[in-house]
This record gives structure tokens, C-alpha cells and sequence, in this order.
């Protein structure tokens, strides 16, 4: 949180209880001339505590999710894959991206959530975009290229449903750069809380982690694969919660990943010293680790019908966020971070459709998921 001076917190009491007060008003009680106040007011919306004129007070309740999003492809074969020739196969489509599946999960769960990614000017893109509005999700700030088409993922399948080869096009995602980040800052400094992946561009990371130094939100970081992992700055001090899974912590610690010897309360305790104010490290079905503050503890995963674990990770961190940004303590977003995980993994789909605040509950009171440690 950016530091105020008295005279500044003062004016920020002033128009909190008047919005609509006037700069003589504010220097009169004061007893300081007007042109004082209106520089006082210029670094009040500088420093993220006012957006623009007419002394409009930060809305602190909405999650900006800034990331990748992606059109997603299954294929299917009837019989063993055939190179070089046509295999006859089954396809889906559904709409993917680890940050848009985390701003859809929060969606479904009544969180007011702002999405800013990229897509390319195509039918794809337009689908994606016109899905996530409807969930009511704030796309204003999802960025239209004319260069690029939208993301894709293909994964092709054999007949035993094994992975035989995946193809990720996801060139459009390097053009969320600093500057776009810079474009949409007033709506990103208003948020309560923050979450990116990292597909985003290394420089882009950067640049958010140094916006944040004078800014009031709290930013959770997800690090996505082993490989983009490595797009973390080494100093993790700006980060209040980093998401991330055992192979992609080794990977970013450079830690030799041939080693069995790696226990996931010492991975999670070299990630605060490198800075992190917290860390929640997954292990898959082993459950997932959760080092905050001064809170330490493990969970297990909680699912018994496993029927498709992509999106698990997402819907992890959309619960864990969604329940902190509710106000509850850690233990009770590890818990509703854990059930949303075995409901995705639960379902066919990588963000569960039928999900609802409802739902969830109903969840909840049929599992034992509370377990003091």
C-alpha cells in the first residue's frame, strides 16, 4: 500500500464522506489554498486512492485476472494413430486458457471479475470473448489483434485415450506487453486483488510486480508449466500468494529434478525466502501444501471420482482467491479451493457448468474436508 501523508489521508476522509465536495470546500477547511489541494488530489490518483476526476473512490471488491485464453481442440481416434495418412477421430471444443478458466470459475461463483487478455480478430476470439461476457465477466480490457489469430490448443488422443501429441499456438500472447499493461492500470490499481499466469510475457510480469510497489491490491501468481515458471523475476517479494505445483517450483529454483529428496515444506519455505508472503504448492492426488504468513499446514486432495483432472489447478486457485477475497482466513480458502478441485476433476469438462455458489455448498456439507493439522 502506497504510503499517504496526513494532509493526504485527510482530503481521502474528506471525499470519502462527500465525493462531490469541491476543491475550495476541502482547502477552506483545511486552511490551505485551493492549488495545494489540487496537487494533493493529483498524487491521491496518482498513487491509485482516487480514479480520475470527480473524486470517484476505487472500487475494492472486483478480482482482475490478467493471462492467456485459448480456443481448445480435442481429437479422438476410433483406432491407433496412423502417420501420414487420415485417422477418423471425435472432436470437442471448448473454450480454455488457465486464466480465463479461473475468471470463469469465479464467475459462476458471483465474484465481480475484469479479464484482461489478448485475442485475435476471428470468429474463435469473438466466441470466447461473447461466452465470458455473458457469464458477466468485465471484458473491456481484453485487447483485439489484427496481427494474430487467437490462441489455440489441439490435443489428439488414441483410442485409449492417451495423449499422442498436443499443439499449442500461442504466439498472440506475447503481445500483452508492458504497455498494455500501462493502458489498463486505473482499471487494474482499482481491484482488491489481482491474479496472472504465467503466459504472460517475462517483461510483462516485471513490469506488473513494479506497478504493484504503489498500489493497494493483493497479487496472486499462477505459474502454469515447468517452462514458463522460469518467467518469474528471483525476487518474489511483491507477491501475496504464489500458486504453483512441485515440478514447476523445482524448475524455478533449479533445483535438480531427478532428486527424490525434495520435501514439499522445504520447496515451499525456499520460495519465501526468495520473497513470496505466501506460497500454495499442489502435488496432485498427494493434495497440496500451504505456507501464508505464519500459517503452515497440508491438505489432502479430497476427489473420488476422477474423471478429467484438466482445470483442477485452475479451479484451485479460483476457489482459494474467491474465499480470501470474501474475507475468510487461509484454512477455509485451502478447504473451498480443495472442493472446487475435486468438482472440476469430478466433471468432464475443465470448468464445471453446472457450478454455483449452490452447488458448491451442497459440496461442501457432504464432504469432510476440515482437517486440523
Amino acid at each position: 500500500m502506497p504510503k499517504l501523508s496526513k494532509t493526504e489521508k485527510i482530503i481521502l476522509e474528506l471525499i470519502s464522506s462527500d465525493p462531490f465536495i469541491s476543491q475550495a470546500k476541502i482547502a477552506a477547511k483545511l486552511k490551505l489554498a485551493r492549488s495545494t489541494i489540487a496537487v494533493q488530489i493529483t498524487q491521491l490518483i496518482d498513487k491509485g486512492q482516487l480514479i480520475g476526476r470527480g473524486y470517484i473512490l476505487p472500487k475494492s471488491q472486483k478480482i482482475t485476472c490478467i493471462g492467456g485464453i485459448a480456443f481448445n481442440r480435442k481429437y479422438l481416434l476410433s483406432t491407433s494413430p496412423l502417420l501420414g495418412t487420415s485417422n477418423p477421430a471425435k472432436s470437442t471444443r471448448s473454450y480454455g486458457g488457465v486464466i480465463r478458466n479461473i475468471a470463469e470459475n469465479m464467475a459462476r461463483m458471483d465474484i465481480d471479475v475484469c479479464l484482461i487478455s489478448i485475442i485475435g480478430n476471428d470468429e474463435s476470439g469473438k466466441e470466447l470473448r461473447t461466452q465470458m461476457h455473458n457469464l458477466g465477466v468485465d471484458t473491456s480490457q481484453i485487447l483485439i489483434s489484427n496481427d494474430s489469430p487467437t490462441a489455440e490448443y489441439i490435443a489428439v488422443f488414441d483410442d485409449k485415450n492417451e495423449l499422442v501429441m498436443g499443439i499449442a499456438s500461442m504466439d498472440i500472447l506475447d503481445q500483452i506487453s508492458p504497455k498494455c499493461i500501462e493502458n489498463s492500470w486505473q482499471s487494474i490499481r482499482s481491484s482488491d486483488w489481482v491474479v496472472l499466469d504465467c503466459n504472460l510475457p517475462k517483461e510483462t510480469i516485471k513490469k506488473i510486480l513494479e506497478l504493484k510497489k504503489n498500489a493497494n491490491f493483493m497479487l496472486a501468481i499462477d505459474t502454469v508449466s515447468v517452462s514458463k515458471a522460469k518467467r518469474l523475476p528471483d525476487d518474489l517479494s511483491q507477491i501475496d500468494i504464489l500458486f504453483t505445483n512441485k515440478a514447476e517450483a523445482i524448475s524455478f529454483l533449479n533445483l535438480n529434478k531427478n532428486s527424490k529428496t525434495h520435501k514439499l515444506n522445504k520447496i515451499t519455505t525456499q520460495l519465501r525466502n526468495k520473497g513470496a508472503k505466501g506460497v500454495v504448492l499442489t502435488d496432485g492426488a498427494n493434495g497440496h501444501i500451504v505456507n501464508i504468513g505464519s500459517e503452515v499446514f497440508t491438505s489432502p486432495a479430497i476427489s473420488k471420482n476422477v474423471k478429467n483432472v484438466s482445470g483442477a489447478g485452475d479451479a484451485f486457485v479460483a476457489g482459494f482467491i474467491s474465499k480470501i477475497h470474501s474475507g475468510a482466513s487461509v484454512r477455509e480458502a485451502s478447504n473451498i479451493g480443495a472442493a472446487l478441485s475435486a468438482l472440476t476433476v469430478e466433471s468432464q469438462m475443465d470448468v464445471r457448468q453446472d457450478l454455483s455458489n449452490k452447488v458448491l455448498d451442497e459440496y461442501l456439507s457432504k464432504e469432510e474436508i476440515i482437517k486440523e493439522n
